[in-house]
């Protein structure tokens, strides 16, 4: 389990948009909240997202995924995505670092 401070959970993220789905973590899914799905961090846990271009954002874990296959280490909502690079850009490389 990652420690709050560190800057070691690196990974390809993607955008996650089925709007309505219950996560793992009992909540509905809202593209235009602040939050991001991964195998690795617990539900609620609190999280600094930084993108390819140093940008970040605060978003929490609110769900279980992606699957191993997609090649991709965290699922960020819509609106995680958008704070910190452009959206056509499919998947990106991020830097997660837990805050709490």
């Amino acid at each position: 389990m990652p420690r709050p401070g560190r800057q070691d959970n690196t990974g390809r993220g993607g955008s996650a948009r089925v709007r309505g789905r219950r996560t793992a973590c009992g909540t509905v899914f809202d593209p235009a909240e602040l939050t991001l799905a991964s195998r690795e961090l617990k539900c609620g846990t609190r999280v600094r997202i930084t993108g390819p271009t140093a940008a970040s954002v605060d978003a929490t874990v609110t769900d279980w995924a992606p699957a191993e296959w997609t090649g991709r280490r965290f699922d960020l909502s819509q609106a995680t995505f958008e704070s910190i690079h452009h959206l056509g850009a499919g998947v990106i490389d991020v830097t997660v670092t837990v805050r709490d």
